[in-house]
């Protein structure tokens, strides 16, 4: 019987996996915007032309087991400490034309910027940087 339990143990894991998984992967906004910021911002509200469109939140890798293991085989990276938002700007309802995005968090200083939609890729990126809020040229990803 202790030799089947490994067995039992292991069918059942299996058995269970399918559901462990969304039915399809996520997928990336078809059009829209990234916006990442060192982790100290973890939580910040994060607006569109005064439009609350969410929060900045840990990566998906963030405590999870690959983030771990990554962090074994490669040690401690300013990669590790980044919290961003996935906006897909249809959802953000965004017109033609120029927008504030500004990124709140009590007791910080409010970071913004301004930007031009429709981007000139169907995915921009952005980034904070102080009180600034800064378009990463194409180039740059």
């Amino acid at each position: 019987m202790t030799r089947q339990l490994p067995r039992v143990f292991f069918a059942a894991a299996i058995a269970v996996l399918p559901w462990s998984c969304g039915e399809e992967p996520q997928k990336p906004p078809a059009e829209g915007f990234n916006i990442s910021a060192d982790d100290t911002l973890l939580g910040a509200s994060v607006t569109v032309d005064n439009q609350r469109i969410g929060e900045l939140q840990h990566l998906v890798t963030h405590g999870a087991f690959f983030g771990w293991l990554l962090k074994l085989k490669t040690g401690d990276s300013p990669a590790f400490h980044i919290v961003a938002l996935n906006c897909d700007a249809r959802a953000a309802h965004l017109a033609a034309g120029k927008h504030v995005i500004r990124i709140e968090k009590s007791g910080r200083p409010v970071a913004s910027g301004e930007f031009v939609y429709p981007f000139s890729q169907p995915v921009a990126f952005f980034v904070v940087s102080g009180p600034h809020v800064e378009q990463l040229p194409s180039s740059n990803r």
